[in-house]
Parts: C-alpha cells; sequence; structure tokens
C-alpha cells in the first residue's frame, strides 16, 4: 500500500525514512496527534493528488549587510553617463576656445611683420647710427679744416700785397714769408688734431695745406731774386683753387 507525506501529501517509498519533498520524518511525530477528518474543515489529501502541489515557501529576507548588486550597478552607470557628458562638453569648449586664439596668434604675428617692418633690426639701427655719426665726422672736419686754409689764403694774399707793394726790404719779406710758412704748418697741425674722418679726406687737406707751403717757398724764392718763381707760385694758387673747390664738396 502506497505511503504519503502527512505534513505535504508526496508520495513516499516503502524505505523512505524522511520526505524527499519536504523533509517531514515519516510516521507519527511523537508528542504530535495525529490530524483528524473533522479538524477545522481541513480535508484529507487524496492519495492520488499530483505530488506537484507543493507548498509555497516565502521568499527569504535578504541577509542583512550584503551588497546591493542593483543598486551598484545603477550607481555605475550613472557615472559613466556623468564621465561621458564632461569629457564631451570639455572637448566643445577647447574646440571653440582654440579659433579665437589662433585668429589671436595670427594677430600678434601679423603685428609682428608690420612692427619689424617699420622698426628695422638691432643691426641695421647699429649700421645707420655708426653711418650717420661717421657723416657728422667727416663734416665737421671739412668745415674746420677749409676755415683754417682760408686762413692761410689771407696770409698768403697779403705777403703778396706786400711784395707787390716795394714798401718792404728783402730781409722784412722774407720774416714775414717765415711767419706765414710757420702759421701754416701750425694750421696743418691743428687739422690732424680733429676727430679724423675717411683717410682720402685727411690726405685731400694735406695736400691742400702742402700746396700753400709751396706757394710761400716760391714768394721768398722771388724775393731773393729768383722772379720766375713768382708765376711758379701762380701756377700752385690756380691748383690750389681747383682743389679746395672738390675739398669742400667732399
Amino acid at each position: 500500500m502506497a505511503k504519503f507525506c502527512m505534513k505535504c501529501g508526496a508520495k513516499l517509498a516503502d524505505t523512505d525514512t524522511f520526505c524527499p519533498s519536504c523533509g517531514q520524518p515519516v510516521g507519527k511525530p511523537a508528542g504530535v496527534r495525529p490530524l483528524q477528518p473533522n479538524q477545522q474543515n481541513v480535508r484529507p489529501m487524496a492519495p492520488n493528488q499530483n505530488r506537484m502541489q507543493q507548498p509555497a515557501y516565502a521568499p527569504q529576507p535578504q541577509r542583512a549587510g550584503g551588497p546591493n548588486w542593483t543598486a551598484i550597478v545603477g550607481i555605475i552607470a550613472v557615472a559613466v553617463v556623468a564621465i561621458a557628458g564632461l569629457f564631451f562638453y570639455y572637448n566643445s569648449t577647447n574646440q571653440e576656445a582654440a579659433q579665437p586664439v589662433q585668429t589671436t596668434q595670427t594677430a600678434d604675428s601679423s603685428s609682428g611683420d608690420t612692427q619689424k617692418k617699420d622698426n628695422p633690426a638691432p643691426a641695421a639701427k647699429s649700421q645707420d647710427n655708426a653711418d650717420t655719426h661717421l657723416q657728422t665726422i667727416h663734416n665737421a672736419y671739412i668745415s674746420s679744416t677749409s676755415t683754417l686754409l682760408s686762413q692761410g689764403e689771407q696770409d698768403l694774399a697779403n705777403l703778396a700785397a706786400a711784395i707787390n707793394s716795394g714798401s718792404y726790404t728783402h730781409a722784412s719779406l722774407l720774416d714775414r714769408e717765415a711767419q706765414v710758412a710757420s702759421s701754416i704748418r701750425r694750421r696743418q697741425a691743428d687739422a690732424g688734431r680733429l676727430e679724423q674722418p675717411e683717410a682720402g679726406t685727411v690726405n685731400a687737406a694735406n695736400n691742400l695745406f702742402d700746396i700753400q707751403l709751396r706757394r710761400a717757398e716760391c714768394m721768398a724764392r722771388g724775393v731773393r731774386g729768383d722772379t720766375n718763381q713768382f708765376a711758379v707760385g701762380g701756377n700752385y694758387y690756380d691748383e690750389f683753387q681747383a682743389k679746395f673747390a672738390t675739398f669742400q664738396k667732399l
């Protein structure tokens, strides 16, 4: 005869000690009265009832302190979305800011090019300053030396006038010629103490002083009796005037 579990009604084998479905011990538990057919409207379970009808078990409560994986996954998803949004916003902001910076750099570059055109390089400025300084020295030398040469011309003209007057003795004329020659040499030395320009200009000035000295010497020789030297002195005068005019235009 088949046996059934007194608790869940599952069919039992003759050798079962416990119900394979609910674990209830087979047989009458100690200290427990057998169920009566008329007890509080409880119907005895039919022998052929399907053993699949098993009592529903209440869900076990979640163990306190255990991880809530659903909440964790939700938090991770929210963080990923937030990070992606910040990354997108950061890239967009940088791209928008890049264009003005590039424009500013281009403007700065253009401004720098304009400044380079307007303001010569330091080396060019230095060269221009040097050229200007040399030109200033040159002009000052020409002006000062021309004054010294003109003073010599005045002395020579006075000596020639004294010789032509016939009012002076030969000794006094020779003494006066020596003074004129000494003054010309002194003025040549004064020109040498000026700030010197290029060598060509200095050589031209010295040549003019030398011509004045030769003219004075020709006058002295004429006074001594070699009258032909007056004509030679006249040639030196013409040479001096031509070279002096060129010197003043250097």
